[in-house]
């Protein structure tokens, strides 16, 4: 394992050691938290974890989605009160940070990718664990979706960020070159042996200016059709290279982030190789 991922993932272990419920508790589900919260926003890869906690540009947003994971997932009676005591006055999860040797640096040289392998293996972990109250509806209470594409995926094929403003299906002016841009982007990311031949999920996460309002369904279309010229063989009597044959995208997963204006938009793509379907 990696030096930072090893000490980012020992510091956890003696968190959920320390904690009454496990991974459950309160520290723990704040690290997942942090995990989560860079893993949707990319262009966020290489800050140290006391600043997710202690700069009001991050700290709000991260409060956000601790609170909804804690009730789902968490052993916690009062999830907001909580977020006060670990990272309010007494600094419990700062100063646990800072008394573990190097886990904030560390947290900061994570790559994209170890902060997927990690965060996976904290969410199956927690989703083994709890399950959610019979009449209580997931979906209704979730602020951004906990399952990450993974559920039957093993082994990623592409996972990268296109930066650029994703552009919508229909005025070729601007969709080539964004097609293009993100066929590029794909090829150079990809691990796997071309054509692809078997089953895979395609995970596309869009990051778009709050006056960008566009349908999501008319972002994912370029997307395929890039993605497809690189991974996928072409039809038979292609009349262009966004012409390939799709078939092996058995499961898609979209959604729409809205950004400030010190963020980069983009796409963040994730391919996995499907199991079980």
């Amino acid at each position: 394992m990696p030096p930072a991922k090893l000490t980012v993932a020992d510091f956890m272990q003696k968190l959920c050691q320390r904690a009454r419920y496990g991974i459950q508790g309160e520290k723990p589900i704040a690290i997942i938290v942090a995990l989560k919260y860079i893993y949707e926003n990319p262009q966020l890869v290489g800050k140290h974890l006391l600043e997710l906690f202690d700069d009001p540009k991050h700290e709000s947003q991260v409060r956000e989605i601790f609170i909804d994971l804690a009730k789902r997932h968490g052993r916690i009676g009062e999830p907001v009160t909580s977020w006060s005591v670990i990272t309010g006055k007494n600094r419990e999860l700062q100063n646990a940070i800072m008394k573990s040797a190097n886990v904030n640096e560390a947290f900061s040289e994570l790559t994209l990718e170890e902060i997927n392998q990690l965060l996976e293996l904290y969410i199956q972990t927690l989703e083994k664990t709890t399950k959610p109250a019979p009449d209580v509806k997931v979906e209704k209470i979730s602020r951004t979706p906990l399952r990450l594409p993974f559920k039957e995926a093993v082994g990623t094929v592409v996972s990268v960020f296109v930066p650029g403003s994703p552009q919508t299906f229909g005025d070729k002016r601007y969709e080539e070159p964004w097609k293009i841009r993100i066929a590029q982007k794909v090829k150079e990311s990809c691990s796997s042996e071309l054509p692809i031949k078997d089953k895979v999920q395609v995970h596309l996460i869009f990051y778009l200016f709050r006056e960008r309002r566009v349908d999501l369904d008319n972002l994912i279309k370029p997307c395929l059709d890039a993605i497809g010229s690189v991974l996928f063989e072409k039809r038979k009597g292609a009349r262009s290279n966004w012409d390939t044959d799709d078939y092996w995208i058995f499961k898609i997963i979209a959604e729409k982030n809205i950004i400030s204006k010190e963020n980069q938009e983009g796409a963040k793509i994730v391919i996995s190789q499907l199991v079980g379907m």
